[in-house]
């Protein structure tokens, strides 16, 4: 009986470990492209899956090898005309709900906890839930 036991624990065991691996797989394969950012309510960062980054718009291109492009506000300030630099970085799961984007902005190491709140192949959303910046020169 304990033998019995002991193996179907294993097997759920291994059953619920391999999940978990199918799921960030399927997640990253659905993150992977370049979203523009569409809105900002309550906290949270609303993004829509596109081709292309547009000129005038912040957004977010997730790469395969886990490299990523961060486009965002290269002005002096937020005061219209803005102007908007793609800026290299990295990014990966650090849970099964939580990423970690890490890019240089400005001469600082910016690092960013984003937990996923939606992500399907049209829409992203997403709540930062850390921030880190560190000067880099």
């Amino acid at each position: 009986m304990k033998k019995k036991i002991l193996i179907v624990s294993i097997l759920t065991f291994t059953i619920i470990y391999l999940s978990s691996f199918t799921s960030l797989s399927s997640k990253k394969d659905l993150l992977v492209g370049v979203w523009m950012l569409s809105d900002y309510e309550n906290g949270i960062l609303k993004y829509v899956k596109t081709t292309n980054f547009k000129d005038k718009e912040p957004g977010i291109e997730f790469k395969s090898d886990r490299k990523m492009i961060k486009r965002q506000n290269s002005s002096n300030c937020g005061t219209p005309p803005i102007q908007y630099g793609n800026y290299k970085g990295f990014w990966k799961f650090t849970s099964d709900s939580t990423i970690l984007i890490s890019y240089d902005y400005r001469g600082y190491r910016k690092e960013l906890d984003w937990k996923i709140i939606k992500l399907n192949n049209k829409n992203l959303n997403v709540k930062a839930i850390g921030y880190r910046s560190n000067r880099i020169y």
